[in-house]
C-alpha cells in the first residue's frame, strides 16, 4: 500500500497507518507537525516522547550539576523512606511489649474481700495429680492416630474423665472461664489456683507425647511394608517377562548344546529368584500391606497434633478452653 503523501509503499494498512502518524519527514511534507518534544540539554527535537525520553538517558551534553541534583534528591528520598521503616517497626515492638503487659495484668488472679468464704463454698475432692496421670496414662494405652489429629483439643477430651476421684468427685473445676483460671483443693484442704492448668498440662505431656511417637513409628513401619509389597510386585512382573522371554530362546537352541546350558542355568537362577520373591509377596499380603493409599496414611496429621501438643508444656492455651468447656 502507498502513502499518498511521500509515495513509501507498506505491506498492510496498519503499517501505514503509523508511518503516516509517527514519520517526521511524512509529517513534515503534510505540514501538520504539531507536537515536538526537545531536548532540554542539546535542543533536539522529537517528534514522539518515547524517543525523546530514550536520548535522554545518553545525552552526552547534560548538565552535570542537575544530573547531581538528581542524585542528592534520590539520596534524601531514600533516607526519608528508611526512616519511616524504622519508626514502624520501633511502633510495632512497643504494640506486641503493650499486648505482652496486658495479657500478663488480665492472667493474674482478683482477690476479693471474701475470698475465704467462698473457698469454703467451693466442693471439691483433694487434688491427686499423680493418680489422675496413672489414669491418663491407662486411658491412652490403646488409641488410634487419629485421636490425636486434634492435639491439645484432644488431650483436653481424654483427660476429663481422670480428673474425678474414685467417689466420681471433681478434684479440679475452671473458677474463672475467660481467663482459664482453674481451683483445686491441696493436701491440708487450702484452695490454689492454677492459670491454664500448667501443672496438669505439664504432668501429662510426656505421656501423651510418647505415645504418639509410638503411633508415628507404627505408621511409618506401616507405610514402608506397603511400598516394599508394591515394589516386589512390580519386580516380579519385570522378571516374569524376562523368564518368558529366556524360555522362547532355549527352545529356539539345540539340545545340550554349550549355549542352551549356560542359558539353562541362567534360566533357574532367575526361576529361584522369582520364587523368592513370591514368598516375600505372599508373607506382606498376609499382613495386610496390599496396596498404597496415601489418604489412609496419617503421618501428616499426627505429626502436626504431635507438635501442638508439645506446645502444652510453655503454653497450653487451646488445652486449658478445652478443658473448661467439658469440665
Amino acid at each position: 500500500m502507498e502513502c499518498s503523501y511521500c509515495r513509501n509503499n507498506f505491506n498492510n494498512l496498519k503499517s501505514l497507518k503509523i508511518h503516516q502518524k509517527t514519520a517526521k519527514y511524512c509529517l513534515e511534507k503534510r505540514g501538520e507537525i504539531n507536537k515536538s518534544y526537545t531536548c532540554n540539554y542539546c535542543d533536539k527535537v522529537f517528534s514522539q516522547n518515547v524517543n525523546l525520553q530514550k536520548h535522554l538517558k545518553k545525552c552526552s551534553t547534560k548538565d552535570p550539576k542537575t544530573i547531581d541534583d538528581y542524585k542528592e534528591e534520590n539520596v534524601k528520598l531514600r533516607i526519608e523512606i528508611e526512616v519511616e521503616k524504622t519508626k514502624s517497626q520501633i511502633y510495632q515492638q512497643l504494640h506486641a511489649k503493650e499486648s505482652k503487659v496486658i495479657e500478663t495484668i488480665a492472667l493474674q488472679p482478683k482477690m476479693t474481700t471474701n475470698n475465704t468464704n467462698n473457698n469454703n463454698k467451693i466442693n471439691l475432692a483433694i487434688y491427686n495429680l499423680d493418680a489422675i496421670k496413672n489414669q491418663f496414662a491407662e486411658n491412652i494405652e490403646n488409641i488410634e492416630a487419629s485421636d490425636l489429629y486434634d492435639g491439645q483439643i484432644a488431650v483436653a477430651r481424654m483427660v476429663v474423665p481422670c480428673l474425678k476421684n474414685s467417689e466420681g468427685k471433681n478434684m479440679i473445676t475452671c473458677s474463672d472461664y475467660s481467663r482459664s483460671i482453674f481451683s483445686y483443693k491441696d493436701d491440708s484442704g487450702n484452695l490454689n489456683r492454677d492459670i491454664k492448668c500448667m501443672k496438669l498440662a505439664n504432668a501429662i505431656e510426656p505421656i501423651v507425647s510418647k505415645k504418639a511417637s509410638s503411633l508415628m513409628k507404627e505408621d511409618y513401619e506401616k507405610r514402608e511394608k506397603c511400598r516394599l509389597f508394591t515394589e516386589i510386585k512390580k519386580r516380579m512382573r519385570d522378571e516374569n517377562i524376562l523368564l518368558e522371554k529366556m524360555e522362547e530362546e532355549l527352545e529356539s537352541l539345540s539340545y545340550q548344546t554349550t549355549m542352551y546350558k549356560d542359558l539353562e542355568e541362567k534360566l533357574n537362577e532367575k526361576q529361584d529368584y522369582v520364587n523368592e520373591l513370591f514368598e516375600e509377596y505372599k508373607r506382606l499380603e498376609y499382613e495386610g500391606a496390599t496396596h498404597i493409599d496415601e489418604e489412609n496414611f496419617c503421618d501428616v496429621k499426627l505429626v502436626d497434633g504431635t507438635e501442638d501438643i508439645k506446645k502444652m508444656k510453655k503454653n497450653p492455651t487451646k488445652f486449658a478452653k478445652e478443658l473448661s468447656v467439658h469440665m
